[in-house]
């Protein structure tokens, strides 16, 4: 038997986790026994007294939720492990958390032993939510983003692990696009996989159809899909190359350097795991602690009471190693992936196919053999030029400093002490936000551009169409205190964003609407189709008992956008794009100045990736202000004229003639995250200008929406709304 040196020292400190993962393989996760300090100190003496270790040993703590059993326990752990340690004999540690314990003492820790931080977390918080929830079902997103804030405030590196489930395989650009906003710089995700405990993964047809799923896709749909999940994010990821995903990452450098793999996995003596009472095991990980009915249960021994060479010499080590090196060889013989993998994860043959002599698996194909073809696809298109060239925004991570805005004349009396007016972001229309809310998801710029129509694209726009410039950053701290309020104290002066239920993007995706887009490119209207109005009946119905009182829609559609236009709103009698406006929907029709009264509009993201909308955070009232502040006795009457108007677009050129620096806000929105927007009395539009997919949002526009008396109380402080 063929034993490479021991390099990976897997502890298990206690089996209890905070949280209750849907996925997790673990039995015994609400056990708080932790490992005793005799235990560790035997392991590491008789580990450092064998012939199995080498010049160096990674030491990851692992299987529960590490910093359950506190900081001075591993205070004293490190210190114990240090002073067996021969002198020739580098030690690493590494911890893999789902962030929820994380605060300065854990961060003082880490950065005092250089301990390797990787935190668990699963994208965005509509998709992490689903799976990963306290033992109360709460979800752990919001904590999990505090913890990676800490770390990066304290400037100490981490990585992220998420897991792939068939819900995640819809939402690449939500999913990818979440790292990036957070500044995470290592990425690694396995896929839902078949272990322990789990027995049915939402990744293969016969898990879909246990939870539920009324379309049930085969094995082969499955994967198909997870490869155009797999190629999608690898050209993401060519646009962010400061990001490391890490199994793109070694799939490139296996292909370029190296002759084959050795599985660690299915290596014996590689990889050593002990758990909480000293019992020893090793190959995969996931065996630690599992029982089975043709080998009793993966222990080959215990360290109190056996040395490593007894244990790893003994008749189930042998059968066990012995299993699974038939198992290498059968893949050897019959898989042409075979130099990529060694062989496969044990565990994952035997909780699949029941045995550790088999061969293929879902996550060897889904993991290794998609994988590898996407990887050599992808890199074939950027050899022959196919691919297509990195346009998008690089996202800031620098806090900008406050910047004033300078509103040129336009040839009007603007002149200050023979200087131009300055302007800062006004504090008028006000940004709340009931989600989980960052600053990276908001963004300003220098103020609005008229789009010449004649053109390429352009001809898709109205002529004299109003676009945001492009220079997007960060907004300041003090931009941010002006734009963003703690509580919803107006419908008509408030951009309102919240979360609503998942079902709400899946149902309409099952129902089969996302097909409508073939029917109309940009707009559908609710009288095309009686399957729509089945699912709008569900929509109402929800918003109605979790958000509003009793309402009657004057205008309902959906808006299929392409992407890579400046613009989502569209006008179907001219054919074009409208860019930045106002609406002019409401009833009974009213001057400019007095659009307060009007209705709202609530819209959902049901796309499949982040949807981007944009707003000048002034009402129209404050805008006429603003323009008949700074003018002659003469602009003033023809403003007069312009207010009295019921049609808003001639005043809205004319304010931004005055104003064209006046900046504009730009906000990221999750798949099923929504908003509620005065449309009728702020410049607004959609922005898919950087994404990739089609955008995809539910429009609902209302003259009596009224919130909830429970919503009144939590996000108005009980104030009328």
């Amino acid at each position: 038997m063929d034993i490479l040196p021991l390099n990976l020292l897997i502890i298990q400190p206690t089996a209890f986790c905070n949280i209750q993962c849907d996925y997790c393989y673990l039995p015994n996760r609400s056990s708080t026994k932790r490992i005793s300090y005799q235990i560790i100190e035997t392991l590491f003496e008789k580990v450092f007294r064998s012939k199995f270790w080498a010049d160096g040993i990674s030491v990851v703590w692992h299987a529960g939720e590490p910093l359950v059993v506190g900081v001075d326990f591993y205070e004293d752990a490190f210190t114990l492990i240090d002073r067996l340690r021969p002198g020739n004999c580098e030690i690493s540690h590494s911890i893999q958390s789902n962030g929820i314990l994380l605060d300065e003492a854990w961060c003082n820790l880490i950065a005092k032993y250089n301990v390797k931080i990787g935190l668990s977390v699963d994208g965005p918080a509509f998709l992490n939510d689903t799976y990963r929830k306290t033992r109360n079902g709460i979800g752990t997103h919001a904590a999990v983003v505090n913890a990676m804030k800490l770390l990066e405030k304290r400037g100490i590196p981490f990585h992220t692990i998420s897991v792939i489930t068939r819900r995640t395989l819809r939402y690449p650009e939500a999913f990818f696009m979440f790292f990036v906003r957070h500044g995470v710089k290592s990425i690694g995700f396995n896929i839902e996989e078949i272990e322990g405990v789990h027995q049915l993964s939402s990744l293969t047809s016969t898990g879909l159809a246990h939870v539920g799923f009324n379309k049930t896709p085969t094995n082969k749909e499955v994967e198909e899909e997870y490869r155009s999940f797999l190629s999608r994010l690898f050209r993401l990821a060519r646009q962010y190359p400061d990001i490391r995903v890490r199994e793109f990452h070694n799939a490139v450098g296996f292909l370029l350097h190296s002759d084959g793999v050795v599985s660690s996995d299915a290596t014996p003596v590689r990889q050593v795991q002990v758990d909480v009472d000293g019992n020893v095991s090793c190959f995969s990980p996931e065996l630690l602690g599992m029982k089975s009915d043709q080998y009793g249960n993966f222990h080959f021994g215990n360290i109190l009471c056996d040395d490593l060479e007894q244990i790893f010499s003994n008749q189930k080590f042998l059968r066990v190693n012995n299993d699974i090196a038939s198992g290498v060889e059968a893949c050897r013989e019959s898989c042409e992936y075979f130099f990529l993998c060694g062989g496969g994860s044990p565990s994952n043959k035997y909780y699949e196919n029941g045995t550790f002599n088999s061969t293929e698996t879902m996550h060897c194909r889904l993991t290794k053999q998609v994988l590898l073809d996407v990887v050599v696809d992808e890199l074939e298109r950027v050899k022959e030029g196919s691919a297509a060239p990195v346009e998008s925004f690089q996202l800031s991570r620098k806090e900008p400093t406050h910047v004033t805005i300078t509103a040129p004349s336009c040839q009007r009396a603007l002149v200050e002490k023979g200087g131009k007016k300055l302007v800062e972001l006004q504090s008028d229309v006000g940004l709340f936000s009931t989600c989980e809310w960052d600053s990276a998801r908001i963004q300003i710029n220098s103020g609005i551009k008229i789009i010449d129509p004649g053109g390429g694209d352009k001809g898709d726009y109205r002529s004299g169409v109003f676009h945001p410039k492009v220079d997007w950053r960060r907004l300041s701290s003090e931009e941010l205190a002006s734009l963003l309020v703690p509580r919803l104290s107006s419908l008509n002066r408030t951009v309102c964003i919240f979360r609503v239920s998942s079902f709400i993007v899946e149902r309409f995706y099952e129902f089969g609407l996302d097909a409508l887009k073939v029917v109309s490119k940009q707009h559908y209207n609710k009288c095309f189709d009686t399957v729509f109005m089945d699912y709008w009946r569900e929509v109402h119905q929800y918003l109605q008992e979790s958000f509003f009182v009793s309402f009657n829609p004057c205008s309902l559609a959906v808006n299929f956008t392409e992407p890579g236009k400046e613009s989502s709103s569209y006008s179907s009698d001219q054919g074009k794009y409208i860019g930045l406006h106002i609406d002019n929907w409401g009833e009974p029709k009213v001057r400019v100045d007095q659009r307060d009264i009007q209705g709202v509009r609530v819209g959902l993201n049901i796309g499949q990736e982040t949807r981007d909308v944009v707003f000048v955070n002034l009402s129209a009232q404050r805008m006429v202000e603003m323009t008949k502040h700074h003018l002659t006795p003469r602009e003033i009457a023809r403003v007069g004229q312009l207010v009295k108007e019921k049609n808003a677009s001639r005043f809205v050129a004319f304010f931004i003639e005055c104003f064209p620096n006046y900046p504009v806000i730009r906000i990221s929105l999750d798949p099923g995250e929504g908003y509620i927007m005065p449309v009728n009395n702020i410049l607004h539009n959609g922005y898919p200008l950087d994404k990739s997919v089609v955008d995809v949002n539910l429009q609902i526009s209302a003259h009596d929406f009224q919130l909830r008396a429970e919503i009144v109380k939590l996000w108005c402080g009980g104030m009328d709304a």
